[in-house]
């Protein structure tokens, strides 16, 4: 834990001193902003599209951080804590947190709303259920989101051009999967399980924690075996001299 911590406190002057943290910030800030300009919203729509987004914030972010860490620093972590793995996990956690943080403006930013317009704001009444479970669906693609930019290293790709478009691709089959396949294909699953997950939360205009958590699994458990993939190759993957 101590190793941990200490790579933590690293990761952290690295990513805040890097201009990569930009540019995902204005997207998130501009979607939850943009997103509640139109009155009434449906309530889960509403939460969906920014989690959704946020998904896609988590790989624009992972892969921002692996663009920014050069093989020289990467060498230096590794000399310093030879576990790799700690390593790893300690850049999953480090990205996690700060999306999880940035992620409570797609709760903050309607509910001021809501409080100023009324009980306008939103098509139906809105619970306290509404509230937590909004908050938790915005951390359902954040470690998918993660573990597939975590695909994107310059160990993993080498070409950074392909690396990029292979991030803009599995996005768009990720949120676009039940188009392409059909909305009952198992195909949905294979790929990156946003778009079923999603469908399944949205059923309604009301949020069911049952279900909220059964995306968590679903969504949770595909980020933890990309994740254990992802480990098991760079721990074979050797550095370029």
């Amino acid at each position: 834990m101590k190793l941990i911590r200490a790579d933590l406190t690293y990761i952290t002057k690295l990513y805040f001193h890097s201009t990569k943290v930009i540019l995902p910030s204005i997207i998130w800030l501009l979607s939850v902003l943009l997103n509640y300009q139109v009155q009434p919203n449906y309530i889960t729509a509403s939460f969906l599209t920014t989690a959704t987004v946020m998904f896609i914030v988590a790989m624009i972010t992972t892969y921002g951080f692996f663009e920014n860490l050069t093989t020289l620093q990467e060498k230096l972590l590794l000399l310093d804590n030879r576990n790799q793995n700690s390593i790893y996990l300690a850049f999953f956690i480090f990205i996690y947190l700060v999306l999880a943080l940035g992620s409570t403006l797609a709760i903050i930013i309607p509910m001021i709303k809501y409080l100023y317009i009324g009980k306008n704001f939103f098509i139906g009444q809105l619970t306290g259920i509404d509230i937590i479970s909004g908050w938790l669906v915005q951390l359902i693609g954040i470690p998918l989101g993660i573990a597939i930019g975590f695909w994107t290293q310059k160990r993993v790709i080498k070409r950074r051009k392909t690396a990029l478009l292979l991030t803009a691709l599995i996005a768009i089959i990720a949120i676009q999967s039940g188009s392409m396949f059909g909305q009952t294909s198992w195909l949905s699953y294979v790929f990156p399980p946003i778009y079923p997950v999603f469908l399944m939360l949205g059923k309604s205009n009301q949020f069911h924690l049952a279900s909220v958590l059964l995306a968590f699994i679903i969504v949770y458990g595909y980020a933890l075996l990309l994740l254990l993939l992802n480990f098991y190759y760079l721990n074979r993957c050797k550095f370029d001299r």
